[in-house]
């Protein structure tokens, strides 16, 4: 009543905060001192872990007001770009200096804190707080996130809940048959988040109004690991008797450059800003900067990668007078390129034969001890799937090794639960029909990108149809090949492709739209827009 009695008659009186509303607001300043003290206190007195607090709230509440889309944007960009204390750049050599933010982001907390109630990562709550946000404002008829949204095709939305159901049936069945828990969190937790993560860039990407917005986050993204690569690989000292460093960021960035160049290629291709020589010359740049990145990382991984995103490419476009020229250079250089190869073959591969040497290290397992423990590991995967052919050993367990590999157990213990080649190691752990249920998303990913690729008339759509297969093929490579599965790049790269190409398909024409059920809260969204249109 006071405050109501000190207001003016001149006053609006709905301005004047009423009783409760003071009340609300000291229980959240209570509630945010509280949750700063106990930070502050479980950080051993770090300041900066208690600052967290009034700073998050005030994160939390633009996030809240705003698209839900554009902190999924922002969050793409900062898995891509932050380390991962699971992949450290230069084998632990080197760290920056917001190695924290990625600590915090993208691993446990109670790797953080202490406590091991903390199970969570701050993606895991971001994540969570986002679908609250897209539960709340579907519920109250909100148009905040879907105005202007395309569907999803169904087929799509279909396709990552069977890779959901696999996975998990994969993951009980396993535990059912005495596999080790803690073990099976290490191997499922990304591949959990494929399908968890579609779901929100399903319900908060527009469709082809966002696709500018991801291609600037992917290819910012790769610029910024490569400049990272290539400081890390000039500035930190390589082991003794080598001339550089094993590799400058992480495993994951391959799937990333890859993914990045095939995006550039398409753009290119496709004729995306023809007639602006600025924008070609800038996405030229870019690609400069990105391979050097990748030599930088030293993973050759990543130019199988970008070789076969060519070659698909080159199988899906049409004939054009680029592709013409492509293939006559090629045939051109086809018996040159062979006497080059013969001739560096036994070379040793230094100076310029050493691309000569990367090739043979990828098809000649006695060339490379690496290759050779791969192709030793890949025996005793494939002795693992013959004696379970149809349902695998299930998550939690180890691949027997019935040829003994050379010990790797000092620098990787986990070896035989997360193998290189992570296609044999899952078609031992699903078997045949978990694996197929698991790969779901994926066929259907490059299945609805090539219907759009070919039903679209937009050179933007065209290129981002041809960046999502492309980004698919990096990540079944990296699978093969790296470990890729286990890698957050692989998360923050492969959902936002499959959930464009699901919206494509039906923005173009190459998968019909479905029927839409009414649901709670249509009724106020559609007087909103009619209130919005009349200009009340």
């Amino acid at each position: 009543m006071g405050s109501l009695a000190s207001a003016s008659p001149d006053q609006d009186l709905s301005a004047v905060p009423a009783p409760a509303s003071w009340r609300g607001l000291a229980a959240l300043c209570t509630l945010m001192g509280v949750a700063t003290i106990t930070l502050t206190i479980l950080g051993n007195g770090n300041v900066a872990a208690g600052a967290a607090v009034p700073l998050g709230f005030a994160a939390l509440w633009v996030i809240w007001k705003r698209p839900v889309r554009d902190t999924l944007l922002l969050l793409i960009f900062l898995g891509l770009t932050l380390e991962s204390p699971n992949e450290i750049p230069a084998n632990g050599a080197w760290r920056s200096p917001i190695y924290i933010v990625g600590q915090l982001m993208l691993s446990k907390w109670n790797d953080v804190f202490g406590p091991r109630a903390l199970v969570l990562t701050g993606v895991d709550m971001l994540v969570l707080f986002l679908v609250a946000a897209l539960a709340w404002r579907r519920s109250r008829g909100s148009t905040l996130d879907t105005s202007g949204q395309v569907q999803t095709a169904n087929v799509m939305a279909f396709a990552v809940l069977a890779t959901l159901a696999g996975t998990l049936w994969v993951w009980g069945y396993g535990i059912a048959r005495g596999g080790n828990f803690g073990n099976s969190l290490l191997q499922i937790h990304k591949l959990l988040y494929v399908p968890l993560l579609f779901f929100v860039c399903h319900a908060a990407l527009r469709g082809p109004r966002d696709h500018a917005a991801i291609a600037k986050v992917m290819i910012g993204a790769a610029v910024v690991k490569s400049l990272l690569a290539l400081y890390i690989q000039k500035t930190v000292t390589p082991p003794k008797g080598e001339t550089m460093l094993g590799y400058a960021t992480t495993h994951g960035d391959s799937m990333l450059f890859a993914g990045a160049i095939g995006l550039i290629l398409a753009l290119i291709n496709e004729r995306v800003g023809k007639g602006r020589r600025g924008f070609l010359a800038l996405l030229l740049v870019c690609a400069g900067i990105i391979c050097v990145g990748m030599w930088a990382n030293h993973r050759r991984v990543a130019w199988v990668e970008v070789a076969l995103i060519a070659i698909a490419f080159y199988a899906i476009s049409p004939w054009t007078r680029l592709r013409r020229a492509v293939a006559r250079t090629l045939l051109a250089g086809l018996p040159v390129f062979a006497i080059y190869l013969a001739i560096g073959w036994n070379s040793g591969g230094g100076g310029v034969f050493a691309p000569v040497k990367t090739v043979r290290s990828i098809l000649d397992s006695k060339s490379d001890g690496s290759t050779m423990w791969r192709d030793m590991e890949n025996l005793n995967l494939v002795d693992n799937i013959i004696e379970h052919p149809l349902l695998g050993s299930g998550l939690g367990h180890e691949y027997r090794e019935d040829y003994k590999l050379p010990d790797v157990s000092t620098a990787f213990p986990l070896y035989r639960l997360v193998p290189h080649n992570s296609v044999l190691g899952f078609l031992s752990y699903a078997g045949l029909i978990g694996f197929s249920l698991m790969w779901c998303c994926l066929v259907m990913g490059v299945f609805l990108a090539a219907r759009a690729y070919r039903a679209s008339e937009v050179p933007l759509d065209r290129a981002i149809a041809l960046w999502a297969i492309g980004t698919l093929i990096a990540y079944i490579n990296s699978i093969y090949g790296d470990m890729g599965q286990s890698s957050w790049t692989a998360v923050f790269t492969v959902c936002p492709a499959l959930a464009l190409v699901g919206k494509l398909a039906v923005a173009s024409g190459a998968w019909p739209a479905r029927k839409r059920r009414p649901r709670p809260g249509d009724a106020r969204r559609d007087e909103a827009v009619q209130a919005q249109a009349s200009g009340r």
